[in-house]
């Protein structure tokens, strides 16, 4: 669920900047375009599964949608592209400059896109099942996530290089 999310809430701006891409070429692969959001979802389940875990899930969850949802928040709003000198920059604001940044528009998106869907996670019961059968299903979950990606990098390499030599910005715009 968290990794639809993703995909589908706060990956919106790299959504709508490959659909561009798509649309400026003379012809593409309908396949292609249709394993982008399918590559990225089995990428985002990969990510986040280790996470959902009992005990961890729901704070770590929480953390990263609310740290997501200012990312995202920065990348639509202002084109900022988080990587590590974005981090140092943001250590090294001062208050004055970080003031200038907050408005009403900033509190809304981050209700919307952060706050509401922590609270989604914080009160929804998960159900767990024993420690070996959990971990179990994680690694047949992140395995099967992990062969698809592979099949779809297997049918459409040269497709995902030539849009990534292209477009060098695209693959930091990741939320």
């Amino acid at each position: 669920c968290i990794a639809l999310y993703y995909l589908i809430g706060l990956n919106f701006v790299i959504t709508g900047k490959i659909l561009r891409i798509f649309s400026e070429l003379e012809n593409y692969n309908v396949f292609f375009a249709l394993s982008v959001p399918l590559f990225f979802f089995a990428a985002f389940t990969i990510i986040f599964t280790p996470f959902v875990s009992k005990y961890i899930a729901k704070p770590v969850l929480i953390i990263f949608l609310l740290t997501s949802a200012c990312v995202n928040y920065g990348a639509y709003k202002f084109g900022i592209i988080f990587n590590q000198d974005m981090m140092v920059n943001i250590f090294e604001t001062t208050s004055a400059e970080a003031g200038s940044y907050f408005n009403l528009k900033l509190l809304v998106w981050i209700f919307l896109s952060g706050i509401l869907p922590a609270f989604y996670i914080a009160f929804v019961k998960i159900r767990y099942k024993p420690f070996l059968h959990e971990t179990l299903r994680k690694v047949v979950l992140i395995g099967g996530n992990a062969i698809l990606i592979l099949i779809i990098a297997a049918l459409f390499y040269k497709d995902y290089a030539s849009v990534a030599r292209n477009n060098p910005k695209l693959q930091k715009d990741i939320v």
